[in-house]
């Protein structure tokens, strides 16, 4: 299997991920011996990296990576993931920020320590991106909602156009019990676009892979299951083309 990894934190020292360049290194050493062949980078991006050279440094860290990765035989390509807080405006008119792979999809993200049963002016942010041109990729759907996930909210959220990412992390409990009932109930429900590595580390549990979760999915749903959130809608993402969600009627899987 050849996996694609549209969400992770491998340009070093510029967020909260990988913190210096032999750590990235071994991050794609890590993805390649994985079969991941395909990377998007998502480094974070919100109002305060507005400044030109804050941006240009991480535009300029993320070109070496792309470099680096060549010799690896890895394809990466250029991406953020935007926080949708109180001043994201800001990013999305000074139009400081990298769609994924130079399409029309753009990974979005939802502040992980507040419950999103709470906010209730999530769907308005997301409403902007979409009035804007692009496709939020909601990333980690999962860990926002902390008293169990709000199945008819993700839908409405599906309905209007938005994709959903979901950690391969978050099916293991690495980040909590409710998180992974959480995912399993995505899972379940056949509501999940994306499973990408949201790797922030090289060891430990947030690392660079996906062939665990893949399995995963294949024991608990199906290989074409699995194969559409780790390879194909990844792909299609990347090669800015429509993702497709799996459908459940009865016992038959319809896509």
């Amino acid at each position: 299997m050849m996996y694609v990894d549209i969400h992770n934190h491998f340009t070093w020292g510029v967020d909260d991920g990988l913190k210096n360049k032999d750590d990235m290194l071994i991050a794609l050493k890590n993805a390649k011996k994985d079969n991941i062949t395909e990377i998007v980078l998502t480094p974070h991006m919100n109002s305060k990296f507005c400044d030109d050279s804050l941006f240009e440094q991480m535009s300029n860290r993320m070109d070496e990576v792309i470099h680096i990765a060549k010799n690896l035989d890895i394809k990466v390509y250029k991406g953020n993931e935007v926080m949708l807080d109180e001043e994201f405006l800001d990013v999305f008119q000074q139009d400081k920020f990298f769609t994924m792979a130079d399409s029309s999809y753009v990974l979005c993200e939802f502040p992980v320590w507040l419950n999103a049963d709470e906010q209730r002016e999530y769907e308005y942010r997301l409403e902007e991106v979409i009035e804007r041109g692009f496709v939020p990729v909601i990333a980690h759907v999962e860990r926002y909602f902390h008293n169990g996930i709000h199945i008819k909210r993700v839908k409405h959220w599906i309905k209007v156009g938005c994709v959903i990412q979901v950690n391969r992390s978050s099916f293991f409990g690495f980040h909590g019990k409710q998180v992974k009932k959480n995912a399993d109930k995505l899972l379940k429900k056949r509501m999940i676009h994306i499973v990408a590595s949201d790797a922030h580390e090289v060891k430990g549990n947030r690392i660079a892979k996906l062939s665990d979760a893949y399995a995963y999915i294949s024991k608990k749903v199906n290989k074409d299951y699995a194969n559409l959130l780790c390879i194909d809608n990844p792909r299609q993402l990347i090669h800015d083309d429509k993702v497709r969600r799996m459908k459940k009627f009865g016992r038959k899987e319809v896509m």
